[in-house]
């Protein structure tokens, strides 16, 4: 047989003493429910409880419905119900019990929160709805300021409901499928695209990256063989990075064969280089010359040319082909300097022809200088491009074409102590440096103002430049390179 909760026993003492129970039609009593409207898996959460009540209160009781599957009942807390004479019982089925003694207490708006109710929140694989209810019960009950049971008529009870939220996914790495747009023809581009799934669905920014034989040969959306990769296999790989704490990054790779384009006429291209003159000094430059979209050849002759003024050849090396003979100028001096490859038989063969080291003189003035190809005009200078030279197993002329290239020189000069930048080293440096040390708005080389070269600029630097301008012997002046 159930036991009787405390405020049972208090009924049926005052049930008991009374003569009659008056009906109590006339007043209203409320209960409600205040609740988060979400919480996350394995969280501890408060249910308030509220009751209002139209007089002083011998007692306050009734059932609370909980989903015991998704909710674990905790523990309570007496807000504005005597602590003493408060009891929650769960019941172990989904239901609390709720009572209060209440000793002649009023609930009104002012202190309407009546207990609290803590419950952990069970580990749900999705979002699942929770809804608490309040009910009428004859185990505990309502009594008004006389000790009389108040009628489950005269009680309105409310529910809340509140959202266990889905547990945040845990993230996985995109998943890339790499594609290549284009037939792969030396020439003609090709294009990366990807498909991206994302666990999440998160955006991803796209990076791309072409090789061959695991070399990097570029990284950009688009990628153009050349004639040297003919029978290659080259290699896109996309990579998809997302804004993700965990595997934010993910690969896929796609391939294509370079092919060679039968309408492409044959081209002998030499490089166009550059190159940096400081202060007077020689530098080197390398140059090749290449040929493309060539289909097969059994005699190849070219020559390039340079000037000399300003170009030094110190070193040419032409490619070996295999199956042809290769000849080269006999003095490395020769300007044009040549190369000629010669075979029984047709030899297919696209890409370097030949490296070529050039020495820049110092004097060399900014500009650029241009290194001519052509085809080779024999030992008396009287060949024909097709006929006597350039022509493939049965005679039939190549049809070159030939693409000049260049070296590009750009020179620089430093002017130690020309602080104010004028190319020239005199007293206004000095003034200037001062103004510069002293917070003026001057305009300076910053590569000049530490002219004594110990990494400061101070007045040190000013007495290095005036004893310099006074011709003290030993004195340099330093420019930061």
């Amino acid at each position: 047989m159930k036991t009787k909760r405390i405020l049972s026993i208090v009924i049926a003492v005052v049930m008991m003493l009374a003569l009659s129970v008056p009906a109590f039609a006339e007043a209203s009593y409320f209960v409600a429910l205040d609740v988060a409207s979400s919480v996350t898996p394995g969280e501890d959460f408060d249910v308030i409880v509220k009751v209002l009540t139209p007089e002083v209160s011998q007692g306050v009781g009734f059932v609370m419905t909980y989903d015991k599957d998704n909710v674990t009942y905790k523990s309570f807390e007496a807000i504005n119900a005597p602590s003493s004479n408060s009891n929650v019982t769960d019941n172990g089925d989904g239901t609390l019990e709720l009572a209060s003694v209440m000793d002649g207490k009023q609930y009104t708006s002012d202190n309407t929160e009546w207990i609290k109710l803590t419950f952990t929140a069970a580990e749900v694989q999705e979002s699942t709805e929770i809804t608490f209810t309040t009910e009428y019960s004859d185990d505990v009950c309502f009594m008004n300021a006389d000790a009389d049971i108040v009628d489950e008529d005269n009680i309105s009870f409310g529910s809340a409901t509140t959202s266990i939220a889905a547990p945040e996914a845990a993230h996985t790495a995109p998943v890339v499928t790499a594609s290549i747009t284009g037939d792969g023809m030396i020439g003609k581009a090709l294009t990366a695209g990807a498909e991206v799934t994302d666990s999440l669905n998160l955006t991803p920014t796209l990076t791309y990256d072409w090789s061959i034989n695991g070399v990097s040969v570029g990284t950009g959306e688009t990628y153009t063989p050349t004639a040297a990769q003919i029978g290659k296999e080259i290699t896109l790989t996309v990579t998809a990075t997302v804004e993700a704490d965990e595997n934010p990054t993910g690969t896929g790779t796609a391939t294509i064969t370079v092919i060679n384009n039968p309408d492409a006429k044959p081209v002998v291209t030499a490089s166009s280089e550059n190159v940096t003159i400081e202060n007077g000094a020689d530098n080197t430059v390398t140059v090749t010359v290449s040929v493309a979209s060539l289909t097969a050849f059994a005699n190849l002759g070219i020559e390039i040319g340079y000037n000399a003024d300003v170009l030094t050849l110190t070193n040419a090396v032409g490619t070996g082909i295999s199956g042809a003979e290769l000849v080269a100028a006999p003095a490395i001096t020769a300007n044009p300097y040549y190369f000629t490859w010669n075979s029984a038989d047709n030899i297919v063969y696209n890409g370097t022809l030949a490296t070529l080291t050039f020495t820049v003189k110092g004097s060399t003035e900014a500009g650029t200088y241009p290194i001519t190809v052509s085809f080779y005009k024999g030992h008396d200078g009287n060949y024909v491009d097709g006929d006597g030279v350039n022509y493939d197993g049965n005679y039939a002329p190549l049809n070159l074409e030939y693409v000049d290239g260049g070296v590009t020189v750009g020179v620089i000069v430093d002017y130690p102590g020309d602080i104010n930048g004028d190319k020239k080293t005199n007293n206004d440096d000095a003034t200037t440096l001062m103004k510069y040390i002293a917070k003026w708005n001057v305009t300076v080389d910053t590569k000049a103002l530490d002219t004594n070269g110990d990494g400061k600029v101070n007045s040190k630097d000013v007495t290095n430049l005036l004893r310099w301008l006074a011709n003290w012997p030993g004195i340099e002046l330093h420019y930061t390179r």
